[in-house]
């Protein structure tokens, strides 16, 4: 298998060795010394809605793409003048290309799975029905072919394999232990597929005996979209790092480029095609990037301050912010650390993991990107590994605490200081009707009597209340902790007549097991009831995020709908912050200000915090007023189409902007979900739910459990 492309003689052996010393299996990485960049761009139409599928051949790409009015369109785009065709279809599914010889094939499906050449005008042949070989609904992931012209088909995580007569060769089913997503061919006609561990998320590479119509036993471990190769490379690898080549006898991989130093965002690619040895078509869903050899010089990191951002994961406006950044700024350079590993069966307990062991070893990122349901923020804080934000927030120009809501930083205090920032978040509250429960504080005690009144009734709880035994008590004692724990005198009450109704109460709620029965079977007799039913609870938990929400639980209830917030006892109720996206900077870091110049831009710049809140109608609210405004301003725009989808003539008269703002000013405590007492009370109350002890001495076991816990706390 020749190569062509010239590599760096130094590499990094990878050797997983096993439990006897032996070495299992060796991973080759080589850089190549070649700098291939982007040499130029076509821009694809702008009614273009998504690419579904893309092949090269001939020195064309032919695209099949969603357009705006939802419907597909074949686009073939002459790579040397950028000039493209377009041609409507009347297809309405899923569209897989692949070349075959010197044709392009279309696969299509539902109900009738169906495979069409097109033609150089684009005009699509009488299809042939592969309904025989692959079934109806078989909708296709991917395809390739041999040299003898023989079809390979990858549908379900099952290749079928035929010959230029569709007539069926082997089957090959993924296995127990391993998914198959992707296949392609080396330019030897030999037949690859990427297979996913189940257990452990890792991905290998396998070669298919046509011969035999098996897998071999042989693999290359290596993870990404898997593409069919040329004289340079048996195959292409294109996963979130960059571009790979991939040596198929030796397994020795090579990194072409780095989508990211390239300006690229890797989780826009599509597709990538080798157009020649050292030229690619790099895909997206607005434009065609051309890949190759260029004379760009990369600004070094060495050249400038490097400062760190540890994510777990990377969203694209976070590496288009930072590659914004590293194209600007003379002085500093940012490199994303990503701790979240895409090969991994738990991927969040690993990111952490391995994040607290380089904090631990002195390996302290400069700045923090996080979602604060899957970081230990509160613990990081308290062990000073954040620094306080609120000195820098009171000395910029740009930014100042009257800009934000300020309930939202105060949530996210700790004995007075700001460790880290919401950007983004939502509310947990309570709703429930008006007629039931008054429009004033919800108490617990009027929780418990409405339960009280219904015992007995499993079906009628199911119906009405969106309360089971489990997230009774997460939900209760969210707000009510303090009602039966002092913390700063480590005094509990779980053996109080109070706790002891409690309990009671919580035992006449359905259990676990029972709520889910009794919602499945609702589903599959009538999946539209049971949606409904989900909007019309006398009383259950809730999220205020955004309009869509408050509107699709208000066109339910209408005017008997009042949100609540988590009762307290001798208190009013509260609102919980449940952040979705926070930011931070090191406590121990050497760059301080520069680190801030850079995270208070999600803070106060337009175009930043534009980016982070897109698609807001559906999912977030902003800690900056401003941004807010606007964005109450956009939901009740006419254009947004509210009206019709609502079935109403001004939608701004159902839209309580203030009441948005309102709640907003009275979450200011940070939701942390089911805590270290509820989960001893969740876990303890199960005997009592079962009937194998009576609730004093489950209440007795709670006692000594959480007086243990507050003990080592405090």
């Amino acid at each position: 298998m020749k190569k062509t492309l010239s590599i760096l003689l130094s590499f990094v052996l990878i050797l997983s060795i096993c439990a006897c010393g032996k070495a299992e299996e060796a991973a080759l990485i080589l850089e190549s010394d070649l700098n291939i960049g982007v040499i130029g761009e076509i821009a694809l139409p702008e009614d273009i809605a998504s690419v579904q599928s893309a092949c090269v051949l001939g020195g064309n790409a032919f695209l099949a793409c969603m357009t705006l009015e939802d419907t597909i369109i074949l686009l073939k785009i002459n790579l040397e003048t950028g000039e493209f065709e377009m041609q409507e279809t009347e297809i309405d599914t899923t569209v897989v290309l692949f070349p075959y010889e010197d044709e392009i094939r279309l696969l299509s499906g539902n109900p009738d799975t169906t495979m069409q050449t097109v033609g150089a005008d684009l005009s699509l042949s009488e299809g042939t029905s592969l309904t025989a070989l692959l079934g109806q609904f078989a909708l296709v992931q991917a395809a390739t072919t041999d040299a003898d012209g023989n079809y390979y088909f990858l549908l379900n995580g099952t290749v079928i394999a035929a010959d230029s007569n569709l007539k069926q060769l082997f089957e090959i089913k993924s296995t127990s232990k391993e998914k198959y997503y992707d296949i392609a061919a080396t330019p030897e006609g030999e037949i690859f597929i990427a297979g996913r561990n189940l257990n452990d998320n890792s991905v290998s590479l396998h070669q298919i005996d046509t011969a035999k119509g098996e897998v071999m036993k042989d693999s290359i471990t290596a993870g990404g979209n898997l593409i069919s190769g040329n004289a340079a490379f048996d195959l292409y690898l294109n996963d979130s790092d960059g571009l790979f080549g991939i040596d198929a006898v030796s397994g020795l991989k090579t990194k072409l480029l780095n989508w990211f130093d390239r300006g690229i965002i890797s989780s826009s690619i599509i597709d990538v095609f080798p157009l020649s040895d050292n030229c690619f078509a790099a895909i997206t869903n607005t434009k065609l990037i051309l890949l190759g050899e260029t004379d760009e010089v990369l600004t070094s990191a060495a050249e400038r301050t490097e400062l760190t951002l540890a994510c777990f994961g990377t969203d694209a406006y976070i590496q288009q912010m930072v590659m914004d950044y590293n194209s600007t700024n003379l002085e500093y350079y940012i490199t994303i650390l990503d701790y979240f590993p895409s090969d991994s069966a738990d991927p969040y307990t690993e990111a952490q993991t391995k994040l607290t062991l380089e904090i631990t070893a002195g390996q302290i990122p400069d700045m923090f990107y996080m979602v604060p349901v899957v970081w230990p923020i509160k613990d990081y804080s308290e062990k000073g590994v954040f620094e306080n934000l609120y000195p820098y927030l009171d000395a910029d120009a740009d930014i100042s605490r009257n800009d934000l809501f300020t309930s939202v930083l105060e949530a996210s205090e700790l004995d007075g200081a700001l460790y880290n920032i919401p950007l983004t978040y939502q509310i947990e509250a309570l709703m429930g009707r008006k007629s039931i429960f008054g429009d004033g504080e919800l108490t617990l005690d009027a929780v418990m009597e409405y339960v009280q009144a219904h015992e007995g009734d499993l079906d009628f709880f199911c119906e009405n209340l969106n309360f089971y035994q489990d997230n009774f008590i997460t939900m209760m004692l969210a707000s009510n902790g303090g009602a039966f724990v002092n913390r700063e005198t480590g005094e509990c009450y779980f053996e109080s007549e109070r706790f002891i109704e409690f309990l009671e109460t919580a035992a006449m709620l359905p259990s676990n097991e029972y709520y889910s029965a009794f919602n499945d079977a609702m589903r599959q007799e009538d999946v539209h009831a049971w949606v409904n039913s989900l909007k019309q609870w006398d009383l259950g938990y809730a999220q205020v995020l955004n309009v869509l929400n408050y509107l699709n639980k208000s066109q339910y209830m209408g005017d008997d709908l009042a949100w609540y917030g988590f009762p307290i006892d001798g208190k009013d109720s509260e609102y919980y912050l449940d952040a979705i996206s926070s930011v931070a900077i090191s406590a121990s870091g050497k760059h301080k200000d520069a680190a801030w110049d850079f995270i208070k831009q999600f803070l106060y710049n337009k175009e930043t915090i534009d980016k982070i809140n897109q698609g807001n109608d559906n999912g977030k609210l902003p800690i900056n007023r401003a941004v807010f405004e606007r964005l109450a301003e956009f939901w009740q725009s006419p254009d947004r189409g509210y009206e019709e989808f609502f079935g109403v003539d001004d939608i701004s008269k159902y839209i309580d902007i203030e009441f948005f703002r309102d709640i907003i000013e009275r979450a200011n405590t940070l939701y942390v979900g089911s805590d270290e007492i509820a989960k001893i009370v969740e876990e303890v109350a199960e005997s009592y739910f079962a009937g194998d002890k009576t609730a004093e001495e489950v209440a007795s076991i709670i006692q000594s459990r959480v007086k243990i816990l507050v003990a080592e706390q405090s």
